[in-house]
């Protein structure tokens, strides 16, 4: 934004100089891309780091939900795993005691007869 200045006395910049009448001055524009940068916005918005910033911190977080989601399905199926494991195991033990009685019982049978 430019504004041409007007008058016969001129303008004080702040800076030691002043402007004569018909001189341009530039003023900063508070919207412009450096504005928008700065740390701490002039305007109250965030600046477009801070939105970049921001939606980098939600990815991440949306990234390591899914993370540990994962990890606690792996977790469980690895438990469900484990479970089945041990079942079969005791299945499988159950059966050999129940023949081995079966044995014990023909043997007897067998010497009794």
């Amino acid at each position: 934004m430019e504004s041409v200045v007007s008058g016969r006395e001129g303008l004080s910049t702040g800076k030691g100089s002043n402007l004569q009448a018909g001189q341009k001055l530039v003023l900063w524009n508070a919207t412009s891309d450096t504005a928008r940068n700065l740390p701490t916005p002039i305007d109250g918005q965030p600046s477009r780091q801070q939105e970049r910033q921001q939606q980098e911190r939600l990815e991440q977080e949306s990234l390591r939900r899914e993370r540990l989601e994962q990890e606690r399905l792996e977790q469980e199926r690895l438990e469900q795993e484990r479970l089945k494991q041990e079942k079969l195991e005791q299945d499988r033990l159950e059966q050999e005691r129940r023949e081995e009685s079966l044995k014990r019982e023909r043997l007897e049978q067998e010497r009794l007869e």
